[in-house]
């Protein structure tokens, strides 16, 4: 009887965890749609700016580990800088 009982609970906690997710991402596909027609600069900035943080990552990650004990291809590295 309490194994019935507790796995009842489990499934109705379930079903209440499902419906939030499915209400949040319902607003969050309303969101994303207004951000798509009206806000179009703001989202080239933010994907640029994502683009930039991933390439300067890597270009730090080849200076200190890729490059590590060659100084001169060192040395070329942190001249060819992201701008």
């Amino acid at each position: 009887m309490r194994l019935g009982v507790a796995f009842g609970a489990l499934a109705l906690g379930l079903v209440i965890v499902a419906a939030v997710a499915f209400a949040s991402a319902g607003q969050n596909q309303t969101a994303l749609g207004d951000l798509t027609q009206n806000d179009v600069a703001a989202l080239e900035l933010a994907a640029a700016l994502g683009e930039r943080t991933q390439a300067i990552g890597h270009k730090t990650a080849q200076h200190l580990y890729v490059f590590d004990g060659d100084l001169g291809r060192r040395r070329r590295s942190t001249r060819r800088s992201p701008r």
